[in-house]
């Protein structure tokens, strides 16, 4: 890729045979500026990413879904200046235009998304409220819950898609993988 990766890369969660990468680029010699970008993979090379949004290096965790018609990428990012994280969420139906929505929780660190259908996401996210779930639904949250309400408990949620239909949520806690 003509964008470097000073983070981790991840794979985009979508169905069908298509696949993406999501990662975290920073400009050379300022860490500070960073970028969330998303690419899908050719059979042999990586296509131009596309830069999703703006974040900081001391943010955790991040992800990214795509579906047919839609693409998401979330950032739990430090969000004011008591250091708390929120899960920023943006949303792209045109090449290079993003559309950001409402940010979910309050000192959340890890989150994961899957699409739910063309124009619909759920996000996943842990931290002080527990482990909680939204459903974004065109450009708002249409639904929200709790699945444990323990704090800084449930840990790397990741949502995956299944072969049959619908989503596997996995995360772990101290003593156990849950799924």
């Amino acid at each position: 890729s003509p964008i470097p990766s000073g983070f981790f890369n991840f794979f985009v969660t979508q169905p069908g045979e298509a696949r993406g990468l999501t990662w975290l680029t920073y400009q050379l010699g300022d860490i500070f500026s960073t970028w969330a970008v998303v690419a899908r993979l050719m059979p042999d090379s990586i296509a131009t990413p596309d830069t999703a949004f703006q974040t900081t290096t001391q943010s955790t965790e991040y992800a990214a879904a795509a579906s047919t018609r839609r693409r998401w990428v979330i950032r739990s990012e430090y969000y004011n200046r008591d250091f708390e994280n929120n899960i920023r969420v943006a949303y792209s139906d045109t090449a290079r235009i993003w559309h950001e929505v409402t940010r979910l929780g309050v000192n959340e660190d890890q989150c994961t998304v899957a699409p739910l259908g063309d124009t619909t996401a759920m996000v996943v996210y842990a931290g002080l409220s527990g482990l909680e779930y939204a459903i974004l639904d065109g450009s708002s949250w249409s639904e929200t819950g709790n699945i444990d309400p323990r704090p800084f408990t449930a840990s790397h949620p990741e949502l995956r898609l299944r072969r049959s239909g619908g989503l596997w949520l996995f995360w772990s806690d101290n003593d156990w993988i849950h799924m």
